[in-house]
């Protein structure tokens, strides 16, 4: 069983290692190619998408960041509801808060890390069959910010109620689930404003910054999840993709100010 297992997941590295490793990276490959389901939108055509910016040099320096970019767009509804919003304002920790006109909230940062790990557990969660866990919708829009939908909040829980008062105790349920992706991915933001249950009784997890997750070392850590990160390793190279990011923002010359050009209405200042 382990070699049919090893057989298959080599397949499905040489399969996406003929995508990233030819001399140039194809322009026209698409998300939905790219992650195999043809139920998903296809954002690389009705969408520009911030992996559309990039000319072939940059596709072929940034190879792993273009591919996870066109995989992990934000889809051309909430595109439009970036351009257009309702209002907008900051809140705490530099974050913008973003309400489209039809009250989807949506909360707006720079840090590609969010999207990457949000990712990772997506697909763990997915393979594992875990149904009780989810991570909110997590995008990267196409001016390069990262993009994360509010959760429908029922209320907050916590780790230990009795030593942190920012949450109630977990379901059975959710706890035995949250502490197999805790030790999984060495998650270390478990207080009650990270962890959430919406109204379909699943334990959200908020954040999934890279600061979030640690080793025993407490270094950070490289999430193991198949392919994903369309990598040589098959890892969702967290630290690959993020780094390729800073260097790559850097050399277009883009400042702070980048991050937060969202358009905010006069008297949402």
């Amino acid at each position: 069983m382990k070699k049919k297992l090893l057989f298959i997941n080599f397949c499905s590295l040489l399969f996406v290692s003929n995508f990233i490793f030819a001399d140039d990276v194809d322009a026209s490959l698409t998300r939905r190619s790219l992650l195999g389901d043809e139920s998903i939108e296809d954002t690389s055509t009705t969408v520009k998408t911030f992996a559309s910016t990039f000319t072939k040099a940059e596709r072929e320096k940034y190879q792993n960041l273009y591919l996870f970019l066109l995989a992990y767009g934000c889809s051309a509804e909430v595109e439009d509801h970036l351009a257009n919003p309702k209002n907008s304002r900051y809140v705490q920790g530099g974050i913008q808060r973003v309400e489209s006109r039809d009250g989807t909230v949506y909360y707006v940062k720079p840090d590609i890390d969010r999207v990457v790990y949000a990712k990772a557990i997506e697909r763990y969660l997915s393979e594992k069959s875990i149904h009780s866990i989810a991570v909110p919708q997590k995008c990267v829009s196409s001016e390069g910010k990262t993009v994360a939908s509010a959760v429908d909040v029922s209320h907050s829980v916590t780790e230990n109620p009795r030593v942190d008062n920012s949450g109630k105790a977990m379901s059975r349920n959710h706890l035995i689930d949250y502490e197999d992706f805790k030790h999984r991915f060495y998650y270390g933001d478990g207080h009650g404003g990270n962890l959430k249950v919406n109204k379909m009784g699943k334990l959200v997890i908020i954040d999934t910054e890279e600061r979030s997750f640690h080793s025993k070392e407490g270094n950070s850590i490289t999430v193991k999840t198949g392919e994903g990160c369309f990598s040589r390793t098959q890892t969702l190279c967290s630290k690959v993709i993020t780094d390729e990011y800073k260097r790559f923002m850097n050399e277009r010359g883009y400042k702070k100010s980048f991050y937060l050009s969202i358009p905010i209405p006069l008297g949402n200042r």
